[in-house]
């Protein structure tokens, strides 16, 4: 367990004080599946895993909307926009990754952006779920 889990809301005070405030967590874990619950119990309203992890991405999925959270799927750079294509339908969010994760002060890559591109095209993914990027600070 992870200590932050339980306390995402508490170390965020401004956040207490405003009714509107959203916590998206992204968990770059090997088994997100199991950190679902005490991340929801912490306060996160949207969760995002990475399809390539060990967790089965329907289970994740479901248990994130068992708990009436928004669950949303990230890809890396070297994977294919298509593997999270069975999930469209199914999360809030997809977060295509435009750097490896773990390393930092990398710089964008942009031969991620035909993967958003076809991302978007995808007929279940438009107008309903948000498409993101995550890129480093470099240039």
């Amino acid at each position: 367990m992870f200590p932050i889990s339980p306390s995402v809301r508490r170390w965020s005070s401004p956040c207490e004080r405003r009714a509107a405030c959203f916590c998206d967590v992204h968990l770059m874990i090997s088994d997100p599946l199991k950190y679902v619950a005490p991340f929801v119990d912490g306060g996160a309203d949207l969760i995002t895993f990475h399809v390539e992890s060990d967790s089965d991405p329907d289970a994740v999925i479901a248990a994130i909307r068992e708990k009436g959270k928004i669950p949303a799927i990230s890809v890396k750079p070297k994977t294919p926009a298509q593997a999270v294509y069975p999930y469209l339908d199914k999360v809030g969010m997809v977060l295509v990754m435009t750097v490896e994760p773990g390393f930092g002060g990398q710089s964008f890559m942009a031969d991620m952006l035909p993967k958003i591109k076809a991302l978007r095209q995808r007929p279940e993914s438009f107008p309903s779920i948000w498409i993101f990027r995550w890129t480093g600070a470099s240039t």
